[in-house]
């Protein structure tokens, strides 16, 4: 990531942009994190709309301190419910025929 001084801005706004479109730009001041430039331009609207929502973020900050399902966990259910869902002999049941009125 590159870094630009706020102080070089001033002149040099068409550089900032020009990096930014490469890579993230992390401008400073007095040598302090400021503000993170970025390229967007892949992004449509509604993408964009995320990206800057507070609110957004602090509902993915609240999932990410939930707790959390393994792996492990996760691929054991399947698997037991594929084997659930398979006949006697390791074939899948075929599917009921729908019921006529």
């Amino acid at each position: 990531m590159k870094t630009m001084r706020i102080e070089e801005l001033s002149e040099g706004f068409g550089d900032l942009v020009s990096a930014a479109l490469d890579e993230k730009v992390l401008v400073t001041r007095e040598g302090k994190p400021l503000v993170v430039v970025t390229d967007v331009s892949r992004l449509n609207e509604e993408e964009i709309g995320y990206v800057t929502s507070p609110a957004f973020w602090r509902m993915i900050d609240e999932r990410r301190r939930e707790p959390t399902v393994p792996l492990e966990v996760i691929e054991a259910r399947l698997a037991a419910r594929e084997a659930k869902m398979k006949g006697p002999r390791g074939v899948p049941h075929p599917k009921k025929p729908p019921v006529k009125k």
